[in-house]
Protein backbone atom coordinates (compact mmCIF):
# COMPACT_ATOMS: atom_id res chain seq x y z
CA UNK A 1 0.00 0.00 0.00
CA UNK A 2 0.99 3.60 -0.32
CA UNK A 3 2.71 5.41 2.50
CA UNK A 4 1.33 8.43 4.35
CA UNK A 5 0.76 11.08 1.71
CA UNK A 6 -1.72 13.85 1.19
CA UNK A 7 -4.79 13.01 -0.81
CA UNK A 8 -6.80 14.12 -3.75
CA UNK A 9 -9.64 14.54 -1.28
CA UNK A 10 -9.05 17.29 1.24
CA UNK A 11 -9.87 14.93 4.15
CA UNK A 12 -7.76 11.78 4.37
CA UNK A 13 -8.52 8.87 6.68
CA UNK A 14 -8.15 10.00 10.29
CA UNK A 15 -9.81 7.58 12.62
CA UNK A 16 -12.66 10.03 13.30
CA UNK A 17 -15.98 10.42 11.51
CA UNK A 18 -18.73 8.08 10.42
CA UNK A 19 -18.62 4.66 8.79
CA UNK A 20 -18.52 4.20 5.06
CA UNK A 21 -22.24 4.88 4.81
CA UNK A 22 -24.82 3.90 2.26
CA UNK A 23 -24.35 3.90 -1.44
CA UNK A 24 -24.23 7.28 -3.15
CA UNK A 25 -26.29 5.79 -5.94
CA UNK A 26 -29.09 4.89 -3.54
CA UNK A 27 -29.12 8.40 -2.08
CA UNK A 28 -29.29 9.96 -5.54
CA UNK A 29 -32.21 7.72 -6.49
CA UNK A 30 -33.96 8.64 -3.25
CA UNK A 31 -33.51 12.35 -3.98
CA UNK A 32 -34.95 11.97 -7.44
CA UNK A 33 -37.89 9.98 -6.09
CA UNK A 34 -38.65 12.81 -3.68
CA UNK A 35 -38.82 15.24 -6.57
CA UNK A 36 -35.56 17.05 -5.80
CA UNK A 37 -34.70 19.71 -8.39
CA UNK A 38 -31.91 18.77 -10.77
CA UNK A 39 -28.79 20.96 -10.35
CA UNK A 40 -27.67 23.41 -13.02
CA UNK A 41 -24.09 24.26 -14.00
CA UNK A 42 -22.69 27.28 -12.20
CA UNK A 43 -22.56 30.25 -14.60
CA UNK A 44 -19.38 32.21 -15.28
CA UNK A 45 -16.81 29.54 -14.41
CA UNK A 46 -13.69 29.15 -16.51
CA UNK A 47 -13.21 25.62 -17.89
CA UNK A 48 -10.42 24.97 -15.41
CA UNK A 49 -12.47 26.08 -12.42
CA UNK A 50 -15.43 24.08 -13.69
CA UNK A 51 -13.60 20.76 -13.85
CA UNK A 52 -11.98 21.42 -10.47
CA UNK A 53 -15.43 22.04 -9.04
CA UNK A 54 -16.64 18.77 -10.57
CA UNK A 55 -13.76 16.86 -8.94
CA UNK A 56 -14.39 18.53 -5.58
CA UNK A 57 -18.10 17.66 -5.77
CA UNK A 58 -17.27 14.04 -6.54
CA UNK A 59 -14.92 13.98 -3.55
CA UNK A 60 -17.94 14.87 -1.41
CA UNK A 61 -20.23 12.38 -3.15
CA UNK A 62 -22.31 15.03 -4.96
CA UNK A 63 -22.36 13.16 -8.26
CA UNK A 64 -25.32 14.97 -9.82
CA UNK A 65 -23.70 18.40 -9.34
CA UNK A 66 -20.44 17.02 -10.73
CA UNK A 67 -22.27 15.49 -13.68
CA UNK A 68 -23.82 18.75 -14.89
CA UNK A 69 -20.50 20.59 -14.45
CA UNK A 70 -18.65 17.92 -16.45
CA UNK A 71 -21.25 18.00 -19.21
CA UNK A 72 -20.94 21.79 -19.36
CA UNK A 73 -17.15 21.51 -19.38
CA UNK A 74 -17.25 19.08 -22.31
CA UNK A 75 -19.18 21.61 -24.38
CA UNK A 76 -16.18 23.94 -24.31
CA UNK A 77 -13.54 21.19 -24.13
CA UNK A 78 -15.03 18.25 -26.05
CA UNK A 79 -11.75 16.30 -26.37
CA UNK A 80 -10.99 16.17 -22.64
CA UNK A 81 -10.37 12.52 -21.82
CA UNK A 82 -10.12 13.41 -18.12
CA UNK A 83 -13.66 14.83 -18.07
CA UNK A 84 -15.04 11.94 -20.11
CA UNK A 85 -13.48 9.43 -17.73
CA UNK A 86 -14.93 11.21 -14.69
CA UNK A 87 -18.35 11.33 -16.31
CA UNK A 88 -18.14 7.63 -17.16
CA UNK A 89 -17.60 6.85 -13.47
CA UNK A 90 -20.84 8.63 -12.62
CA UNK A 91 -23.09 7.07 -15.26
CA UNK A 92 -21.63 3.55 -15.33
CA UNK A 93 -22.70 1.06 -12.63
CA UNK A 94 -19.77 -0.09 -10.52
CA UNK A 95 -20.45 -3.71 -11.49
CA UNK A 96 -19.79 -2.78 -15.13
CA UNK A 97 -16.89 -0.42 -14.48
CA UNK A 98 -14.77 -2.98 -12.60
CA UNK A 99 -14.55 -6.79 -12.53
CA UNK A 100 -16.36 -8.62 -9.75
CA UNK A 101 -13.18 -10.25 -8.42
CA UNK A 102 -11.39 -8.15 -5.81
CA UNK A 103 -8.93 -8.13 -2.93
CA UNK A 104 -9.16 -6.15 0.29
CA UNK A 105 -6.76 -3.57 1.75
CA UNK A 106 -6.93 -1.71 5.03
CA UNK A 107 -6.78 2.07 4.85
CA UNK A 108 -3.81 3.48 6.78
CA UNK A 109 -3.69 6.88 8.45
CA UNK A 110 -3.42 9.68 5.88
CA UNK A 111 -4.54 7.50 2.99
CA UNK A 112 -7.63 7.96 0.88
CA UNK A 113 -9.53 6.31 -1.93
CA UNK A 114 -7.48 8.35 -4.42
CA UNK A 115 -4.22 6.96 -2.97
CA UNK A 116 -5.47 3.44 -3.56
CA UNK A 117 -6.68 4.11 -7.10
CA UNK A 118 -3.37 5.74 -8.01
CA UNK A 119 -1.37 2.83 -6.63
CA UNK A 120 -3.48 -0.17 -7.59
CA UNK A 121 -5.45 1.10 -10.60
CA UNK A 122 -2.98 3.59 -12.07
CA UNK A 123 -5.32 6.60 -11.99
CA UNK A 124 -6.04 8.75 -8.94
CA UNK A 125 -9.10 10.16 -10.69
CA UNK A 126 -10.90 6.82 -10.41
CA UNK A 127 -11.55 7.54 -6.74
CA UNK A 128 -15.29 7.97 -7.34
CA UNK A 129 -15.65 4.67 -9.23
CA UNK A 130 -13.84 2.85 -6.43
CA UNK A 131 -16.04 4.58 -3.84
CA UNK A 132 -19.15 3.35 -5.71
CA UNK A 133 -17.62 -0.11 -5.90
CA UNK A 134 -17.40 -0.08 -2.10
CA UNK A 135 -20.77 1.58 -1.47
CA UNK A 136 -19.07 4.66 0.01
CA UNK A 137 -21.24 7.76 -0.05
CA UNK A 138 -18.58 10.42 0.64
CA UNK A 139 -15.09 9.56 -0.66
CA UNK A 140 -13.52 12.32 1.44
CA UNK A 141 -14.76 10.84 4.74
CA UNK A 142 -13.33 7.40 5.36
CA UNK A 143 -11.99 6.02 8.63
CA UNK A 144 -8.50 4.76 9.25
CA UNK A 145 -8.67 0.98 9.25
CA UNK A 146 -11.59 0.79 6.83
CA UNK A 147 -11.42 -2.28 4.60
CA UNK A 148 -11.57 -1.28 0.94
CA UNK A 149 -12.30 -3.69 -1.88
CA UNK A 150 -9.93 -3.17 -4.81
CA UNK A 151 -11.07 -4.71 -8.11
CA UNK A 152 -8.59 -7.22 -9.45
CA UNK A 153 -7.89 -5.59 -12.80
CA UNK A 154 -4.87 -6.62 -14.83
CA UNK A 155 -3.04 -3.50 -13.63
CA UNK A 156 -3.92 -4.17 -9.99
CA UNK A 157 -2.76 -7.77 -10.34
CA UNK A 158 0.63 -6.66 -11.66
CA UNK A 159 1.01 -4.12 -8.84
CA UNK A 160 0.19 -6.74 -6.21
CA UNK A 161 2.76 -9.10 -7.67
CA UNK A 162 5.38 -6.37 -7.66
CA UNK A 163 4.50 -5.38 -4.08
CA UNK A 164 4.75 -9.02 -2.99
CA UNK A 165 8.18 -9.38 -4.59
CA UNK A 166 9.43 -6.21 -2.89
CA UNK A 167 8.04 -7.34 0.46
CA UNK A 168 9.74 -10.74 0.07
CA UNK A 169 13.06 -9.09 -0.72
CA UNK A 170 12.82 -6.85 2.35
CA UNK A 171 11.89 -9.83 4.51
CA UNK A 172 14.96 -11.70 3.30
CA UNK A 173 17.05 -8.71 4.30
CA UNK A 174 15.47 -8.77 7.75
CA UNK A 175 13.95 -5.32 7.34
CA UNK A 176 10.25 -6.07 6.87
CA UNK A 177 8.39 -2.74 7.30
CA UNK A 178 4.99 -2.38 8.92
CA UNK A 179 3.75 -0.54 5.87
CA UNK A 180 5.12 0.24 2.46
CA UNK A 181 5.88 3.70 1.20
CA UNK A 182 6.35 5.31 -2.15
CA UNK A 183 9.37 7.50 -2.69
CA UNK A 184 8.38 11.04 -3.54
CA UNK A 185 10.91 12.93 -5.65
CA UNK A 186 11.73 16.51 -4.76
CA UNK A 187 10.49 19.11 -7.24
CA UNK A 188 13.02 19.67 -9.98
CA UNK A 189 14.54 23.06 -10.62
CA UNK A 190 13.32 24.85 -13.71
CA UNK A 191 15.71 24.31 -16.59
CA UNK A 192 16.02 26.35 -19.72
CA UNK A 193 15.31 23.26 -21.85
CA UNK A 194 12.12 22.55 -19.91
CA UNK A 195 10.97 26.14 -20.22
CA UNK A 196 11.52 26.24 -23.97
CA UNK A 197 9.61 22.99 -24.39
CA UNK A 198 6.74 24.34 -22.28
CA UNK A 199 6.56 27.82 -23.66
CA UNK A 200 5.71 27.02 -27.28
CA UNK A 201 7.22 28.13 -30.56
CA UNK A 202 6.04 31.71 -30.27
CA UNK A 203 7.69 32.55 -26.95
CA UNK A 204 11.04 34.19 -26.42
CA UNK A 205 13.92 31.91 -25.43
CA UNK A 206 16.59 32.60 -22.84
CA UNK A 207 19.27 34.96 -24.17
CA UNK A 208 22.48 33.27 -25.27
CA UNK A 209 24.69 35.86 -23.59
CA UNK A 210 24.69 35.71 -19.78
CA UNK A 211 23.13 38.65 -17.99
CA UNK A 212 23.69 39.96 -14.49
CA UNK A 213 21.17 39.11 -11.74
CA UNK A 214 20.16 42.78 -11.59
CA UNK A 215 19.35 42.91 -15.31
CA UNK A 216 17.46 39.62 -15.19
CA UNK A 217 15.48 40.82 -12.18
CA UNK A 218 14.52 44.02 -14.00
CA UNK A 219 13.48 42.07 -17.10
CA UNK A 220 11.51 39.63 -14.93
CA UNK A 221 9.59 42.51 -13.37
CA UNK A 222 8.82 43.95 -16.82
CA UNK A 223 7.67 40.57 -18.18
CA UNK A 224 5.38 40.05 -15.18
CA UNK A 225 3.91 43.51 -15.59
CA UNK A 226 3.23 42.92 -19.28
CA UNK A 227 1.66 39.52 -18.60
CA UNK A 228 4.24 37.61 -20.66
CA UNK A 229 4.61 34.83 -18.12
CA UNK A 230 6.23 32.42 -20.58
CA UNK A 231 9.11 34.89 -20.81
CA UNK A 232 8.94 35.42 -17.03
CA UNK A 233 9.52 31.73 -16.37
CA UNK A 234 12.39 31.69 -18.88
CA UNK A 235 14.03 34.59 -17.08
CA UNK A 236 13.43 32.89 -13.75
CA UNK A 237 15.27 29.83 -15.09
CA UNK A 238 18.22 32.08 -15.96
CA UNK A 239 18.21 33.51 -12.45
CA UNK A 240 18.15 30.00 -11.00
CA UNK A 241 21.10 28.99 -13.14
CA UNK A 242 23.20 31.79 -11.58
CA UNK A 243 22.68 30.20 -8.13
CA UNK A 244 22.02 33.55 -6.47
CA UNK A 245 20.09 33.92 -3.22
CA UNK A 246 16.65 35.43 -3.79
CA UNK A 247 15.71 38.44 -1.70
CA UNK A 248 12.09 39.21 -0.81
CA UNK A 249 11.55 41.21 -4.00
CA UNK A 250 12.80 38.44 -6.29
CA UNK A 251 10.78 35.87 -4.35
CA UNK A 252 7.63 37.88 -5.02
CA UNK A 253 8.51 38.19 -8.73
CA UNK A 254 9.23 34.46 -8.94
CA UNK A 255 5.95 33.50 -7.31
CA UNK A 256 4.05 35.86 -9.61
CA UNK A 257 5.78 34.38 -12.67
CA UNK A 258 5.05 30.78 -11.68
CA UNK A 259 1.43 31.52 -10.79
CA UNK A 260 0.83 33.46 -13.98
CA UNK A 261 2.29 30.79 -16.24
CA UNK A 262 0.56 27.94 -14.38
CA UNK A 263 -2.81 29.68 -14.62
CA UNK A 264 -2.34 30.12 -18.36
CA UNK A 265 -1.55 26.46 -19.12
CA UNK A 266 -3.53 24.62 -16.42
CA UNK A 267 -6.27 23.42 -18.79
CA UNK A 268 -3.96 22.12 -21.52
CA UNK A 269 -0.92 21.07 -19.45
CA UNK A 270 -2.15 20.25 -15.94
CA UNK A 271 0.97 18.30 -14.94
CA UNK A 272 3.29 21.17 -15.88
CA UNK A 273 1.01 23.72 -14.22
CA UNK A 274 0.88 21.66 -11.04
CA UNK A 275 4.68 21.53 -10.97
CA UNK A 276 4.78 25.33 -11.15
CA UNK A 277 2.15 25.71 -8.40
CA UNK A 278 4.27 23.35 -6.33
CA UNK A 279 7.40 25.44 -6.86
CA UNK A 280 5.50 28.61 -6.01
CA UNK A 281 4.34 26.92 -2.80
CA UNK A 282 7.94 26.06 -1.93
CA UNK A 283 8.94 29.70 -2.40
CA UNK A 284 6.04 30.86 -0.23
CA UNK A 285 7.05 28.46 2.52
CA UNK A 286 10.62 29.71 2.19
CA UNK A 287 9.23 33.21 2.61
CA UNK A 288 7.44 32.19 5.83
CA UNK A 289 3.91 32.21 4.38
CA UNK A 290 2.75 28.72 5.31
CA UNK A 291 -0.93 29.42 4.60
CA UNK A 292 -0.28 30.48 1.00
CA UNK A 293 2.13 27.56 0.64
CA UNK A 294 -0.65 25.16 1.70
CA UNK A 295 -3.10 26.79 -0.74
CA UNK A 296 -0.61 26.29 -3.59
CA UNK A 297 0.17 22.69 -2.65
CA UNK A 298 -3.56 21.99 -2.64
CA UNK A 299 -3.96 23.79 -5.96
CA UNK A 300 -1.14 21.66 -7.41
CA UNK A 301 -2.77 18.48 -6.10
CA UNK A 302 -6.17 19.51 -7.47
CA UNK A 303 -4.71 20.42 -10.86
CA UNK A 304 -2.76 17.17 -11.17
CA UNK A 305 -4.05 14.56 -8.70
CA UNK A 306 -1.23 12.22 -9.73
CA UNK A 307 1.41 14.65 -8.38
CA UNK A 308 2.44 12.72 -5.26
CA UNK A 309 4.87 15.43 -4.14
CA UNK A 310 2.09 18.05 -4.06
CA UNK A 311 -0.16 15.71 -2.13
CA UNK A 312 2.52 14.90 0.42
CA UNK A 313 3.52 18.53 0.95
CA UNK A 314 -0.13 19.57 1.27
CA UNK A 315 -0.68 17.03 4.04
CA UNK A 316 2.56 17.88 5.85
CA UNK A 317 1.93 21.63 5.69
CA UNK A 318 -1.67 21.17 6.82
CA UNK A 319 -0.52 19.29 9.92
CA UNK A 320 2.15 21.88 10.69
CA UNK A 321 -0.40 24.69 10.44
CA UNK A 322 -2.94 22.87 12.60
CA UNK A 323 -0.36 22.12 15.30
CA UNK A 324 1.17 25.61 15.30
CA UNK A 325 -1.92 27.80 15.22
CA UNK A 326 -4.06 25.62 17.48
CA UNK A 327 -1.31 25.76 20.10
CA UNK A 328 -0.94 29.54 19.74
CA UNK A 329 -4.71 30.07 19.78
CA UNK A 330 -5.08 28.01 22.96
CA UNK A 331 -2.42 30.10 24.70
CA UNK A 332 -4.05 33.34 23.55
CA UNK A 333 -7.45 32.13 24.75
CA UNK A 334 -6.14 31.27 28.22
CA UNK A 335 -4.59 34.73 28.41
CA UNK A 336 -7.93 36.35 27.45
CA UNK A 337 -6.64 37.51 24.06
CA UNK A 338 -9.88 36.32 22.55
CA UNK A 339 -9.75 38.05 19.16
CA UNK A 340 -6.24 36.73 18.51
CA UNK A 341 -7.35 33.21 19.44
CA UNK A 342 -10.29 33.39 17.04
CA UNK A 343 -8.07 34.62 14.22
CA UNK A 344 -5.63 31.75 14.71
CA UNK A 345 -8.40 29.15 14.89
CA UNK A 346 -9.74 30.63 11.65
CA UNK A 347 -6.38 29.80 10.05
CA UNK A 348 -6.62 26.22 11.28
CA UNK A 349 -10.14 25.86 9.87
CA UNK A 350 -8.98 27.36 6.58
CA UNK A 351 -6.69 24.37 5.98
CA UNK A 352 -8.75 21.80 7.91
CA UNK A 353 -12.42 22.85 7.73
CA UNK A 354 -13.65 19.52 9.12
CA UNK A 355 -11.68 19.86 12.38
CA UNK A 356 -14.57 19.61 14.84
CA UNK A 357 -12.41 20.15 17.93
CA UNK A 358 -11.06 23.47 16.70
CA UNK A 359 -14.51 24.51 15.53
CA UNK A 360 -15.83 23.89 19.07
CA UNK A 361 -13.01 25.94 20.63
CA UNK A 362 -13.69 28.79 18.21
CA UNK A 363 -17.41 28.76 19.05
CA UNK A 364 -16.56 28.91 22.74
CA UNK A 365 -14.25 31.86 22.10
CA UNK A 366 -16.94 33.71 20.13
CA UNK A 367 -19.45 33.21 22.95
CA UNK A 368 -16.95 34.52 25.50
CA UNK A 369 -16.22 37.48 23.25
CA UNK A 370 -19.91 38.36 23.11
CA UNK A 371 -20.26 38.08 26.89
CA UNK A 372 -17.27 40.36 27.45
CA UNK A 373 -18.71 42.93 25.04
CA UNK A 374 -22.03 42.83 26.88
CA UNK A 375 -20.28 43.47 30.19
CA UNK A 376 -18.45 46.47 28.78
Amino acid sequence: MLGVTATLCACAATGNGSNNGQSATNNQASGQANGAAQPLPEPGLTPRKRILKAIQQLEQGNSQVAKVELEEYLISTPDSQRAKHLLKQIVTPASEFYPAEFFTVKLAFGQSISNLTQHYLGNALEFYALAKYNGIENPSRINTGSKIKVPLTAYAKSVREKDSQQAAQKEQQGNTPESESVAVPAPEAISAETVEAQSGAGSLSIPEEPETPEVLQARLAEANQSGDFALSVSLLASLNSLDVEFDDNVLQLAMQALDGRANAIADDEPATAASMYLQAGDLMQQNGDDISAFDHYKLAADTDPANASAQQKMMQTQQQIVDKYHREASIAFRQQRIEEAIDKWDLVLHVDPSNTNVSAYRTQALELQQRLKAIK
